[in-house]
């Protein structure tokens, strides 16, 4: 009985320190990955289109997530142009700006396979053209 105690003592003190470093790399990611996006969205706001008024913004309903290329690289971003069509899919994404082309390749990739509610006016859905920006940290 004193080992099952000691035993179950000694786990649930692995299990609150581990909790404890993932909170703590997750917080890191959050800050960390908050200036990349900060970066990745400043590059990006040169390309994008002028916003139409009265309308309604389309909305990713189905992400993939781009697959970062493996290599020496630890971060990367791109921006890519893509319209989304009235039945919500993305038509023609191309890469606009990044520092690393092959997670922009990636990227691209992943886009292809987004569904979106798409933009809409007067109820109506519209084709609506628009740059979308990933980044990632290793």
């Amino acid at each position: 009985m004193r080992r099952t105690r000691a035993s179950f003592s000694a786990v649930l003190a692995l299990s609150v320190l581990l909790g404890s470093c993932a909170e703590q790399r997750a917080a890191s990611w959050e800050h960390q990955n908050s200036a990349q996006h900060s970066l990745t969205r400043s590059a990006c706001k040169g390309h994008e289109p002028p916003a139409p008024q009265d309308v309604k913004l389309f909305r990713v309903i189905h992400r993939v997530q781009p697959i970062p290329p493996l290599g020496p690289e630890r971060s990367g971003w791109a921006c890519i142009s893509v319209t989304i069509d009235e039945a919500g899919q993305p038509l023609d994404p191309q890469v606009v700006a990044t520092n690393n082309r092959g997670f922009a390749d990636a990227f691209v990739t992943a886009v292809r396979r987004w569904r979106f509610a798409p933009a809409t006016r007067d109820g109506v859905p519209i084709r609506y053209p628009t740059v979308l920006s990933a980044s990632f940290m290793r």
